[in-house]
């Protein structure tokens, strides 16, 4: 239990910071990003980037104490460091964490936009590192490296969903606050979010179909369905679905109504309904991909 609860706060954080940053970049201009009322971008960077490190060493305890059959409390410092040097888990775990702590470092000191593009490069190079703590590793060769990079992929990719919905979520307004301007705002970063939202679907489902088969070959629905392995998949699968579903209806059905005065406080509080099921959907996904990456296909 305490390395999956590890693995939901890394896969929840990491990817995040990542994925926000990447959303102030692409959807919010410079002024934007610099207005705390509007969102508190440098403070929710932080937080991520906080989380992250703190789950990135408490994980590494966890999967170190089941690595070694010694329990968490009698492990010493020459068991973990030499896991560190010796393993590429280790590795990926002391990268992360250096980056992480990079981050909030740099967070502190930096400008916004500034520290928006440090946050994005040191979220991605440790979102890119969880790939190191799951199914990914049990290939060699070519094979291997491809399962990895497709992993890194699918990992990037679905960080940058999980920072847009954060994102929208702040700054559609929720209260009296819907002037035409900040209509407007909403208008144009679902709209900058919809075209990169194309590609990342693309790169998770393409990616997704990737990893399972490089995992599991081609099994019969029914084979799937006999292990707990299989049947988590399902529902992962089931889950994007429906995420995907929503994220249609907003890009193609309730985006379009911002552009009418008339229609637009009705479209904003949909939208915020419909982003916050999304969210909660993905939260779902999170925590089977979590309890996935400690379990045997």
């Amino acid at each position: 239990m305490d390395l999956i609860a590890a693995r939901l706060l890394l896969l929840a954080s990491v990817p995040m910071l990542f994925g926000l940053a990447a959303f102030a970049l692409y959807a919010l201009q410079a002024d934007e990003q610099a207005d705390r009322a509007l969102l508190p971008l440098r403070l929710l960077l932080a937080a991520c980037a906080a989380i992250g490190l703190v789950a990135t060493l408490f994980g590494f305890v966890a999967i170190a104490a089941s690595m070694t059959g010694t329990p968490i409390g009698d492990l010493d410092r020459d068991t973990l460091a030499m896991l560190v040097r010796e393993t590429g888990v280790g590795t990926a775990t002391a990268i992360r964490a250096t980056m992480l702590l990079f981050v909030c470092i740099a967070l502190s000191m930096a400008g916004t936009e500034r520290a928006a593009r440090i946050a994005l490069l040191g979220g991605g190079v440790a979102t890119a590192t969880l790939a190191w703590g799951g199914h990914a590793m049990m290939l060699e060769g070519g094979a291997g490296w491809a399962h990895l990079t497709a992993d890194i992929v699918h990992l990037l990719a679905a960080g940058l969903w999980i920072g847009a919905l954060i994102g929208l979520l702040w700054l559609l307004p929720g209260g009296p606050d819907r002037s035409a301007a900040r209509v407007a705002l909403a208008r144009r970063t679902l709209t900058r979010f919809s075209f990169v939202g194309t590609f990342v679907v693309a790169a998770i489902a393409l990616t997704g179909i990737v990893n399972a088969t490089m995992i599991l070959g081609t099994p019969a629905p029914g084979t799937l369905l006999a292990s707990a392995y299989g049947r988590m998949l399902l529902g992962k699968i089931a889950l994007f679905l429906l995420v995907l579903g929503l994220a249609s209806s907003n890009r193609f059905l309730l985006t379009p109504m911002l552009a009418t005065p008339a229609r637009a406080a009705r479209a904003i509080g949909w939208l915020r309904v419909s982003i916050g099921i999304e969210a909660a959907l993905v939260a779902l996904v999170l925590a089977i991909v979590s309890v996935l990456g400690v379990t045997e296909p």
